[in-house]
């Protein structure tokens, strides 16, 4: 079976591909320069549509640019490690095999789902800047996409990441580890605090997509994750997370009433699906 020349994956028939130009190929070889990659293609080659956008795109490669330069000692020990690095066995954010300590996996482990999910982790890299979000980032950077290396991670490193905790000590053995927890209060602005806070809300929502969410069950885990985090600032109405998960999703999500329950949030791309398998059913 013939296979993606960037994720190295097999191209399906399902998958969207596309059969490379002389200027497609050129363009991925270009970012190949600019990234210190040894993938070459060529006029005539088939790739996942996906790869190829998220391959080429210009903050991305920016960005594995700057890290393949970088001459910091974290960086350069995850880089001699990341061909070894098993996204579907690892957990993104700490390395270790991700293991269910349930008989549940989906209670604890989750795997990557959505492009806006990879995009809120690299801009969180960024305004962490600690070691820690230096490995995340250059694990997301090493994959083009981590949605078909059905890439994985455990539910309480992704909140401890997002909240600016250190990693979970269950899973923090390595001797270069942040081992203390930060100070959030101290170093964080309210804004801020919530942003990260309504973060988790859109992760949470995105890894229950399957379930009727309603904006009322936002606005609960808004404050149980404020209260986590130890950055309570009151209540949150459902006119205030309706607004946010608009200006968040945009036209990719719809809020309706559902069996007499209002505000029932979907995404576009969940919707769909589930039109399709109404169509597909038998008739009678």
């Amino acid at each position: 079976m013939a296979v993606c020349k960037i994720c190295n994956q097999p191209l399906l028939d399902s998958d969207k591909t596309q059969k490379l130009g002389q200027v497609g190929a050129n363009s991925i070889n270009s970012a190949n320069e600019r990234r210190h990659s040894s993938i070459r293609t060529e006029k005539g080659d088939i790739v996942h549509t996906r790869c190829q956008q998220n391959w080429i795109n210009r903050e991305r490669v920016e960005a594995a640019a700057k890290a393949a330069d970088s001459t910091d000692t974290a960086q350069q020990r995850l880089r001699s490690s990341t061909p070894t690095f098993n996204f579907k066995e690892q957990c993104l954010f700490c390395g270790h095999v991700a293991q269910s300590c349930s008989k549940r996996r989906s209670t604890d482990i989750f795997t990557v789902r959505t492009k806006d999910f990879i995009d809120s982790l690299m801009k969180l890299s960024d305004r962490r800047k600690d070691s820690w979000a230096n490995e995340v980032k250059q694990r997301i950077i090493s994959n083009p996409d981590l949605i078909a290396a059905d890439a994985i991670y455990h539910k309480v490193c992704s909140g401890n990441f997002r909240t600016f905790r250190a990693i979970p000590q269950q899973y923090n053995s390595g001797p270069d580890q942040v081992k203390k927890k930060v100070k959030l209060s101290s170093t964080r602005s309210k804004d801020d605090l919530r942003n990260e806070c309504f973060n988790r809300v859109i992760e949470y929502f995105e890894e229950n997509d399957d379930e009727q969410t309603t904006i009322s069950d936002l606005v609960r885990k808004m404050s149980e994750f404020t209260k986590e985090c130890e950055c309570d600032m009151g209540e949150y109405s459902v006119i205030w997370m309706k607004k946010r998960i608009k200006d968040h999703f945009g036209e990719r999500v719809l809020i309706t009433t559902v069996d007499g329950k209002p505000d029932v949030i979907t995404l576009l791309s969940k919707a769909s699906t589930i039109l399709s398998d109404f169509h597909d059913k038998p008739k009678n």
